[in-house]
């Protein structure tokens, strides 16, 4: 019994996101107004739309909890192309936005992304954001 007490609270145990309040919703919002300045926000609901409908959970969650998820699914709506230069472009906006330009590597990042590497996409956000 005892066991299964350690396993509930590593479970419950706040994650880098919680912690520094990366919320889905909050991820949402990001995503929206970089893709309003990129592309349009009619896009970026057309695109979440769709992407809900292939996950069946909220897109924004699945981006923190799975991103390897996330990306192939963006890959599959998009084209392998049209997800790298969507998700170059939401990268190299936010870089702007945040004076971080020169030392983000979006390539890097879209890598990790594939790769599901859930740490380094945390990273990032938490590079770029704070």
């Amino acid at each position: 019994m005892a066991l299964n007490h350690k396993i509930v609270e590593k479970e419950n145990k706040p994650t880098i996101a919680n912690r520094i309040a990366l919320s889905p919703k909050r991820i949402e919002n990001i995503f929206r107004d970089v893709s309003a300045k990129i592309v349009s926000e009619e896009f970026f609901d057309v695109l979440v739309f769709h992407l809900k409908h292939m996950l069946k959970k909220n897109v924004f969650e699945v981006f923190l909890k799975n991103p390897n998820l996330f990306y192939r699914s963006l890959e599959k709506l998009l084209g392998k192309k049209g997800a790298e230069v969507y998700l170059s472009g939401v990268i190299r906006c936010l870089a702007v936005e945040k004076g971080k330009y020169e030392s983000i590597r979006v390539d890097k990042i879209i890598k990790e992304l594939k790769r599901g590497r859930k740490g380094s996409t945390l990273e990032f956000l938490i590079e770029i954001l704070l």
